[in-house]
């Protein structure tokens, strides 16, 4: 009698297993997610281009998402005879509003008058709108 509860008793655990292991293998499974980067591009007004004794003065503005938000800005004559502006604006890590908040920059290359201007923001192409 002992023997036929053992035996009972392996062989139900034994369904169980089966069963569990059937039911993993043959439940529907979600596809992974498909990631999508969004880049959003960035907007900047130049409000003042001009040239004078070969020196290009380039101003605008950009908008930073918070107040709080730092900004630096370079410009460079690069090798393809252009000009190239580059606007960094870090993430903010403190605690700030955010609200988005328009910055000034200013920057002076040293270039042709009729190089052709290029403006990037965080390494993003910018739209560049001309006021």
């Amino acid at each position: 009698m002992k023997r036929w509860i053992i035996v009972s008793s392996i062989a139900v655990v034994a369904l169980a297993i089966v069963y569990a292991l059937y039911a993993w293998f043959h439940s529907p499974m979600s596809a992974p997610a498909e990631v999508t980067a969004v880049v959003e591009i960035p907007e900047v007004s130049i409000t003042e281009d001009s040239y004078e004794d070969g020196i290009r003065l380039i101003e605008g503005t950009v908008r930073a998402s918070t107040p709080c938000q730092t900004m630096e800005a370079t410009g460079v004559h690069n090798e393809s005879g252009g000009v190239r502006v580059d606007i960094i604006l870090p993430p903010d890590d403190g605690i700030c509003l955010e609200r988005p908040e328009e910055r000034e920059f200013s920057v002076e290359v040293e270039a042709d008058e009729d190089s052709l201007l290029t403006v990037f923001v965080n390494g993003v192409e910018a739209t560049v709108l001309h006021d």
